[in-house]
């Protein structure tokens, strides 16, 4: 990336980037793609460092600081950006840790909505004689699909001014039984079903063991298409030859996954420093952030910023430490900066005491906040109980079905903790209740993914 006019790599007063170069050569060949202006009425005034990722999947750049991804169909006609911003604890403060370790710690950041890639859960890339061939036929190749008897969902690069999706499918076999969603997003976080097709056992549904195509229209105002598979009773479901046209009838994916060698899925993480050692390629402390890495946010629990602390090595004197959060794409690793602006401050002074209540054993019947809240997919929920007890924990829709049962048995007096995964559940308000012979009380959670 340069400035053309005066030859530089980089010039201080250019308040856009003029051009980008592509290549899936390795370099040996460049194309030239204008993007326009990037960061209107900002002066760049630090190097930019450029990373390819893989020319079949995509491009990362880190500019500033911030992370963006460079979106990239096959024709090379849908570039775009998207930033990765810290956002809470509110601005990037410094987190004090001191001898009251009694909250949870929360820390959130944008999803990298502009993931520009194809992305996955409970899916994976297949390789034999099973693929799409052509006309309906098996054939040697690739392909991509869910998990054998599992929910699942597959996410589309984004896409600009999409108006048709075309795709063949088929499914594991005619025992395959499940509901397949073809969804819409314009922010990549709140779903609408535009159609859906069933996989029914014996082979009669929409979708069975013969590759067929399907055609949906997509909604104007669509920037993310995913396929979801619910109510998984057994089976799995398979897709090829996947098309997105656009309103003027031309290709912006045309995918038949041959050049392929697997999903490229971005994962997060915290990443903690002695001192001021901004070195975060090779940090003190790693923590992949909630849900395996996938979600944008990390929840500590007192009990684990605790071990933390041991890790660290934490004594009676204080520990004054940088972090931050990381996203890493295969081999690709990138942060929202080095500079003050994208580092914090944290600090570790004492270790947390025990409560007067923890040390004698009282405790009073109570069911916490689950946390956090909202959530998505996962939150705990806690609760006391002042004595032995018969309990119940279940969870509600808000018309009072049941949804699942948490816990169920004889418990001590005492903190107790339940973890709840909603993965399979569509966001919305959900009830959770505890019930023992002499209390019950009943709480709402919200999920939104």
């Amino acid at each position: 990336i340069g400035n053309r006019q005066t030859g530089s790599l980089f010039d201080n007063s250019l308040r856009q980037i003029p051009h980008v170069f592509t290549t899936d050569n390795g370099g040996v060949t460049w194309d030239e793609y204008p993007i326009g202006e990037l960061v209107p009425d900002t002066v760049l005034t630090t190097p930019i460092d450029i990373n390819f990722v893989n020319p079949n999947l995509g491009y990362m750049i880190s500019i500033q600081g911030d992370i963006f991804k460079l979106a990239k169909s096959n024709s090379y006609d849908n570039l775009s950006f998207e930033p990765f911003t810290l956002l809470s604890p509110a601005n990037g403060f410094a987190l004090q840790l001191d001898d009251e370790v009694e909250d949870t710690l929360v820390i959130q950041w944008e999803a990298v909505n502009a993931l520009r890639v194809w992305d996955q859960t409970n899916a994976g890339f297949f390789q034999d004689g099973f693929a799409h061939a052509g006309n309906g036929e098996n054939g040697q190749g690739a392909y991509i699909g869910t998990e054998m008897g599992s929910s699942a969902q597959i996410v589309l690069p984004a896409l600009n001014n999409a108006s048709t999706l075309t795709f063949w499918a088929s499914t594991y076999s005619n025992a395959t039984d499940l509901l397949l969603q073809v969804e819409e997003s314009s922010n990549g976080t709140t779903w609408n079903s535009i159609d859906s097709f069933e996989a029914v056992e014996g082979g009669t549904g929409d979708i069975n063991l013969t590759w067929q195509q399907f055609t949906v229209q997509i909604p104007a105002n669509a920037t993310y298409i995913r396929f979801n598979a619910t109510n998984v009773e057994a089976g799995a479901v398979y897709f090829d030859d996947v098309q997105v046209t656009n309103q003027s009838g031309d290709l912006i994916i045309d995918e038949d996954f041959e050049d392929w060698t697997g999903f490229m899925n971005l994962r997060y993480e915290f990443v903690l420093n002695d001192g001021t050692n901004a070195d975060f390629d090779d940090p003190r402390i790693v923590i992949e952030s909630d849900s395996s890495g996938r979600s944008p946010s990390l929840t500590l629990t007192p009990s684990a910023l605790l071990e933390l602390r041991n890790e660290l090595n934490v004594d009676e004197s204080d520990f004054h430490g940088i972090w931050t959060v990381r996203a890493k794409v295969g081999d690709l690793v990138s942060y929202p900066g080095f500079s003050s602006i994208h580092n914090h401050a944290i600090s570790f002074t004492q270790p947390r005491e025990v409560s007067i209540e923890e040390e004698i054993g009282v405790y009073a019947f109570e069911l916490e906040q689950n946390y956090p809240n909202p959530f998505n997919p996962t939150t705990t929920i806690r609760y006391q109980l002042a004595e032995q007890s018969q309990i119940r924990v279940d969870v509600y829709t808000v018309t009072g079905q049941l949804v699942t049962t948490l816990a169920d048995g004889v418990q001590p007096a005492g903190q107790h903790q339940l973890n709840f995964d909603a993965s399979h559940l569509a966001s919305g308000v959900y009830l959770y209740r505890l019930q023992t012979d002499l209390f019950t009380e009943t709480r709402k959670m919200t999920l939104i993914k």
